[in-house]
């Protein structure tokens, strides 16, 4: 199994009211993350960015950028 897949399985699977990412003393929990990740490809799929299209993400240290980096991936975009 490889990074796709578990993260694919993570944002599918994991439990919407575990902690995932702590910021700044306070926790993101899976739920948001999931929420976040599928917003991200709910936007790729209306801009037409298909599996295999790469795809850029300006990053900062923020929990949403962990969820649109797992989102791509786990969803096939990107360069690799």
């Amino acid at each position: 199994m490889g990074i796709r897949d578990r993260l694919s399985r993570l944002l599918a699977e994991a439990a919407a009211d575990a902690e995932a990412i702590e910021h700044h003393g306070e926790w993101w929990t899976w739920g948001q993350v999931q929420r976040t990740a599928r917003g991200a490809v709910d936007a790729l799929d209306a801009a037409g960015r298909e599996t295999g299209a790469r795809v850029g993400v300006v990053l900062e240290n923020r929990p949403e950028h962990v969820a649109v980096v797992a989102a791509v991936i786990a969803s096939g975009r990107g360069a690799w």
